[in-house]
């Protein structure tokens, strides 16, 4: 997330630091536990369901991709953009000076943050277009298109974040008290960020997911009146398809995440707006807001995907027992490996060499098979 106003983050006064406390040192040291606790576990579940997405027969589907770029964007964030800002937060905690080039890290944080932001809008698109207005879905989920909605996001992070990176309506500055590198966005350019970054596609998220429940909740009164008995069945008709099922769940799933995500992200700016006195008091309030907190947001998304998508859960297990195989039981690989001839239908003699006899009998192969 992009800060604003240097009110955010106060600098003390360095010419007389004093020796860190017992208290200190323990609050420090829990801050900066509990947070990289939090995104290596939400980056290794963001991994394992990157590898089990791509596994998936249909990881190429229009719907799918958008998925894949959107868990790698958070991959990125919650991987490594925000690991760096911890680990220089905490080098300064602890009187140490932490190195790192602050505008070229906040600007790439900052435009990724914006690309996240508009990547969920677009996948927010996507859904309303194939559950919503089906008839026009293949359409939107062409190549093209789909390329243009992963590239489109990044264009427009990097383009509300380049100009503050040379300096125009704002600049990158670096806190040494906290070692945070955040925006100093003033003058009219600072509405263009906030609305552009951060409310414009949370807004248009909200409202595409809250209309195309609306949408469906009236679909589904209109199936009610109307709805006759199926044929050889008591319960009503029509039903809806597996696809729009498979639509739906994913549409669910999404909008959980888009509100944990919100619920994560909103505190921050609201008390730089509002309240700027709190984090001016209590600089330890800042860093679980800002960072912390802002960062379960992303880090929350795979466990949302695992809770409400079966398929997800799946083919993380899938994954899950392949690996314990392969590590712990290396025998029932190559076993399977060495068995797959046996797996086919007896209906005629397998030949894996052209040198056996045409007349070798099945019950070579019944025998085989049983050791």
């Amino acid at each position: 997330m992009a800060e604003n106003a240097s009110q955010l983050l106060p600098l003390w006064n360095t010419s007389r630091i004093p020796p860190l406390t017992e208290r200190q040192r323990l609050t420090f040291n829990t801050w900066f536990g509990l947070s990289m606790g939090i995104t290596l576990a939400g980056s290794g579940l963001l991994i394992l369901l990157l590898v089990s997405a791509v596994r998936r027969e249909n990881s190429r589907s229009g719907s799918r991709i958008l998925l894949l770029h959107l868990m790698s964007t958070q991959l990125l964030l919650c991987g490594l953009l925000f690991p760096i800002h911890f680990i220089t937060s905490y080098l300064a905690l602890i009187r140490r000076n932490p190195t790192i080039s602050c505008s070229s890290f906040a600007f790439i944080h900052t435009s990724t943050t914006f690309a996240q932001n508009w990547s969920q809008a677009l996948i927010a698109v996507n859904r309303f277009v194939a559950i919503g207005l089906p008839h026009h879905y293949r359409s939107w989920v062409s190549r093209r298109t789909l390329a243009a909605m992963i590239v489109a996001p990044w264009v427009t992070g990097f383009a509300i974040t380049l100009p503050v990176y040379f300096g125009i309506g704002g600049d990158f500055t670096m806190n040494k008290a906290y070692g945070s590198c955040f925006a100093k966005v003033n003058g009219p350019y600072l509405t263009v960020w906030f609305a552009l970054g951060n409310y414009v596609p949370l807004a248009l998220t909200g409202v595409l997911y809250i209309s195309l429940f609306v949408k469906l909740a009236g679909r589904k009164r209109v199936i009610s009146v109307h709805a006759v008995p199926a044929v050889g069945n008591d319960e009503k008709g029509p039903r809806l398809t597996q696809t729009q099922r498979r639509h739906i769940a994913i549409a669910r799933m999404l909008v959980v995440s888009v509100v944990c995500n919100g619920i994560c992200l909103v505190p921050a700016p609201v008390i730089t707006s509002f309240f700027p006195n709190v984090f001016a008091r209590n600089g330890m309030v800042q860093l679980w807001l800002v960072k912390t907190m802002v960062m379960c947001g992303y880090a929350a998304s795979p466990v949302i995907f695992l809770i409400m998508s079966s398929d997800y859960q799946k083919e993380v297990r899938r994954v899950l027992c392949g690996l314990y195989n392969s590590i712990m039981r290396p025998e029932i690989g190559n076993l399977r490996s060495s068995a797959v001839i046996y797996s086919l239908p007896l209906r005629a003699p397998v030949f894996v060499n052209e040198s056996i006899p045409r007349a070798v009998p099945l019950t070579v192969f019944r025998v085989a098979e049983s050791n």
